[in-house]
């Protein structure tokens, strides 16, 4: 136990002091300072002038339903700039495992074995200073809080957090409406225990307090700047050409086919093993547990922003079946085995050796650090267009004095659409105009700041550039360029 310990404390804190390479972090933290600074949520957005649908509830949703874990991780970048973000990731993935454990199953060595494969997976596949990382905690928590319920050893406590919970989780992240769902959930599988003795439903008098103390919890859930409105505007309703192109919306297969990513088998392994679980249990299957999994595996397997959340819930079942076995010894010897191995293999490219030598905490080689150094050194004015990829970091180091073309917040699916128009630098065929073009002047585009590569190809626009006597290059380097309009406020 204490060897696994070690190796997982180890490979996480590999994992942990890696340099920043989250695209969407920097307007996360960009909004955080700008609501604390201004005691207020913003109104219209204040980092993008593109940005026309100001009245546009799903832009409300983005600007506001993350507010509270924005202001926080400002808060430790206060404290201790990137550092103190670091210091955040470790603080994120210590309360994710602690909850993880809590809803620790079975035989203590075996389940830590598979929190070991899990938590390699979740480390590996999700940037840490996102508020994405608090639903995973949150969902542990209610589920623990909804066993203990269900199980009558829950005290007046837990009656009181399921409400606090909620009412936090809907206000640092939107996926507070799986939280929603999954109270449903119990609430409904619970009732349909009372059809037949053999479903061991529960007394009336548990069953009155889960029932009281879920709808509570959903009732206060409510109280967040975007009220109810996650059902509509949330993530799960965003335009289908933002999904599509968005890695954490891509099925597990694609996943594993496309970028050879070896850590969905560690997932695949969990999926077969919960299946498994719910085979040999036969008849003494607890049907709430058997449609908790089911439903969560489902959106796990067709989207890989929701593997995290089937690991948590599917752990404790594999834990306590598999513990039962006969032959249970060589399946923990085996997954003992594993679990290190895995928690090396995974954590060897991550050492974070580099960036704490170096303190460069936010990597150079994928976002635009010196040319956003040179536009402010430059005072470069007028409207900018930028790489996609590049709009959150630009958000962080020049708004809102300086507003982008577009980010990964993707507030306008049209704009979005035309920004890949112009990153590819098409052409219309019938008229042979160049498309990229007329929506740069149509925009008053005066400069334009991308990546010269990507996936190790030339990137269209850039090479278009070079060759178009409308426009100057001013500045180069290995991962990014600029180019000012001739003739244009910055010529």
């Amino acid at each position: 136990m204490w060897l696994l310990i070690a190796v997982i404390l180890a490979t996480s804190f590999f994992h942990l002091t890696k340099a920043v390479r989250d695209n969407d972090f920097f307007w996360h933290l960009k909004s955080g300072q700008w609501i604390w600074e201004h005691s207020a949520f913003p109104e219209r957005d204040p980092f993008a002038y593109t940005t026309s649908v100001l009245e546009s509830g799903r832009v409300r949703f983005i600007l506001t339903s993350a507010w509270l874990s924005q202001v926080l991780f400002y808060l430790f970048f206060l404290a201790g700039g990137m550092p103190g973000i670091v210091m955040s990731r470790f603080l994120i993935a210590g309360l994710l495992c602690f909850i993880m454990w809590k809803l620790q199953k079975g035989d203590k060595l075996f389940y830590m074995a598979l929190l070991a494969m899990s938590f390699s997976l979740i480390l590996k596949s999700y940037p840490l200073e996102r508020p994405h990382l608090f639903s995973f905690i949150f969902f542990g928590a209610i589920l623990f809080l909804l066993e203990k319920i269900k199980s009558g050893e829950s005290n007046r406590s837990a009656f009181i957090f399921l409400p606090a919970i909620m009412f936090i989780w809907a206000n640092m992240h939107g996926g507070y409406a799986l939280g929603i769902m999954t109270i449903l959930l119990y609430i409904a599988m619970e009732s349909l225990k009372f059809a037949h003795p053999s479903l061991m439903p529960l007394s009336g008098d548990m069953y009155r307090k889960l029932l009281f103390i879920g709808i509570a919890a959903i009732a206060v859930s409510f109280i967040n700047p975007g009220t109810y409105h996650v059902f509509s505007k949330g993530v799960l309703f965003q335009p289908a050409i933002v999904v599509s192109d968005n890695v954490e919306f891509q099925p597990t297969f694609r996943i594993f086919s496309r970028y050879a990513d070896y850590s969905i088998l560690i997932y695949w392994f969990i999926l077969v093993s919960a299946v498994s679980a719910f085979l040999l249990e036969n008849r003494r299957a607890d049907i709430t547990k058997v449609c908790l999994v089911a439903c969560i595996g489902y959106f796990s397997f067709m989207s890989v922003r929701y593997v995290a959340f089937l690991l948590i819930a599917a752990l404790p079942v594999i834990g306590e079946t598999f513990s039962r076995l006969r032959f249970f010894k060589i399946i923990r010897a085996a997954a003992y085995s594993s679990a290190l191995l895995i928690a090396v293999y995974f954590a060897m490219p991550y050492t974070g050796l580099e960036t704490l030598k170096s303190g460069q905490w936010v990597d150079d080689h994928k976002f635009p650090v010196k040319a956003a150094d040179y536009i402010e050194q430059n005072n470069l004015e007028g409207n900018m267009y930028n790489f996609f990829d590049y709009g959150g970091y630009l958000i962080w180091r020049l708004a809102p004095e300086r507003k982008v073309f577009i980010d990964g917040r993707t507030l306008d699916s049209v704009l979005y659409e035309q920004s890949m128009i112009i990153d590819k630098a098409l052409v219309e065929r019938q008229t042979g105009m160049p498309v990229w073009k007329y929506l740069l002047n149509e925009r008053h585009i005066e400069y334009v700041v991308i990546s010269c590569l990507k996936r190790n190809r030339s990137f269209p626009l850039c090479q278009t550039l070079f060759m178009d006597r409308d426009w100057l290059p001013v500045y180069s380097d290995e991962t990014s360029a600029i180019f000012v309009r001739n003739e244009g406020l910055n010529s």
